[in-house]
């Protein structure tokens, strides 16, 4: 179940999301857990996991297009007002 920043955050940022998530299971340190075939270890135990609102919030600021989107939003935002 989606955690509650998605109410926060436009829905349009779930992709960046998405990426992340899909980098993430695909690099070798993690595959590598995953391929130890424990019931513990899933992708999806991993996607809910990475659906906790710290760790999105870490995922976005990570992504130099979602820092460079907010950033730009944050300019209008102060041109408007």
């Amino acid at each position: 179940m989606p955690s509650g920043i998605w109410h926060l955050e436009p829905r349009r940022i779930r992709p960046w999301w998405e990426r992340a998530v899909a980098a993430s299971v695909a690099h070798p340190e993690i595959r590598a857990y995953l391929d130890l075939d424990r019931p513990q270890v899933t992708r999806e135990h991993l996607r809910q996991a990475f659906d906790q609102p710290r760790i999105i919030s870490e995922v976005l600021r990570a992504d130099p297009a979602y820092f460079e989107l907010r950033g730009r939003a944050a300019m209008v935002s102060r041109r408007v007002v």
